[in-house]
């Protein structure tokens, strides 16, 4: 019983010790599912919007329209080649987003504002370039 609560007590420090690591590696988490086509993110906030939907059948009309024009326009972008710019879009859109996290990761190092061991490896630069 007392092995537990020290096992405990050490997984508590090394989260007290590395908080930032795992903050960032939480938000890292979160951009990386976003930027999936099928997000789970966006999947849950839809079914939570229509968990809560409307009541009257004034709204209810209101968001079916919504829903039907939603429908329409990825009718609309399945039939066309948007879709494919649009998919090639999110990729480049999401490579030049972490290009700027490893820039601001290897500024803030060099900055010695707050030690990221790895901020070298993640901007793709030697350690030795000045």
């Amino acid at each position: 019983m007392c092995s537990c609560f020290a096992k405990m007590h050490t997984l508590w420090d090394l989260c007290a010790r590395y908080w930032p690591d795992l903050l960032l590696a939480f938000l890292f988490a979160v951009i990386v599912e976003l930027l999936r086509v099928s997000s789970r993110i966006r999947e849950a906030w839809r079914w939570i919007k229509d968990k809560n939907a409307e009541s009257s059948i004034a709204q209810i009309n209101a968001r079916i329209a919504e829903q039907e024009t939603y429908r329409n326009l990825l009718q609309s972008y399945l039939a066309s080649d948007k879709l494919l710019y649009l998919a090639v879009l999110q990729n480049i859109t999401g490579i030049l987003l972490f290009m700027c996290i490893g820039g601001v990761l290897l500024i803030v190092g060099r900055l010695r504002v707050i030690e990221f061991p790895g901020a070298e490896i993640v901007a793709l630069r030697p350690s030795h370039a000045q």
